[in-house]
């Protein structure tokens, strides 16, 4: 399901495989690999090939009124 953020992401893969759609851009994703996507663009991931575990940042971080 795609999805935006009014922050921008850093996203880091620790394990597995897949596509990271930003907004019909593919970008391959696997162990290691640190994406950006910035705020307001629609992406996902798809084509997961093994069991994804990503570790989302958001930055900057969203800080209460």
């Amino acid at each position: 399901m795609p999805s935006t953020r009014t922050r921008p992401t850093r996203s880091t893969s620790c394990s597995g495989h897949a596509l990271l759609l930003v907004e019909g851009t593919a970008i391959e994703v696997g162990p290691g690999s640190v994406v950006s996507v910035d705020q307001g663009r629609e992406h996902h991931f798809t084509d997961i090939t093994e069991e994804l575990v990503i570790l989302v940042v958001f930055a900057p971080p969203e800080v209460p009124d």
